[in-house]
């Protein structure tokens, strides 16, 4: 295997043990953190999904079974474990970007609560974010969500 087929296997494939599923993963645990996830945020993960490229071949059958593992380790194990899981799926390239989509599903409702602050703060360490990097994308999506 090539190098390169390396790299887009690992974006491409299909198996839970994804890319894919680390996105999926952590935003239900940041939307899940609060005990509920509202219409709001649902339609904050799935608006995230559909956009990403990485998700474009992959199959709706194996996207839903990635949410349903998801929701299974939020249910059985809480919001902590799934995102420590989910973030090891996610490389160093995309960390900033699952972090920007974490605090805007989490602002997606208009609240920001105290489970919720601290899931961004686990988010933070699982993903090794920059200080200055996570303050940047949180003002910019204060911004966004008008808070």
């Amino acid at each position: 295997m090539s190098f390169f087929d390396k790299i887009f296997s690992q974006v491409q494939g299909s198996s839970n043990d994804t890319v894919q599923f680390g996105f999926i993963g952590i935003c239900i645990a940041a939307a899940g953190s609060d005990g509920n996830i509202d219409d709001d945020e649902w339609g904050a993960i799935v608006g995230y999904i559909s956009r990403l490229k990485m998700f474009s071949e992959v199959k709706d059958s194996e996207i839903k079974k990635m949410f349903n593992k998801a929701i299974g380790i939020l249910r059985s194990k809480g919001s902590p474990a799934l995102m420590t899981e989910a973030s090891q799926y996610i490389p160093n390239e995309l960390k900033n970007t699952a972090f920007a989509c974490i605090c805007d599903i989490l602002l997606s409702d208009g609240t920001l609560e105290r489970e919720e602050r601290a899931v961004l703060e686990q988010a933070y360490g699982c993903l090794n974010i920059d200080e200055s990097q996570a303050a940047t994308i949180m003002e910019v999506m204060l911004i966004k969500n008008k808070m």
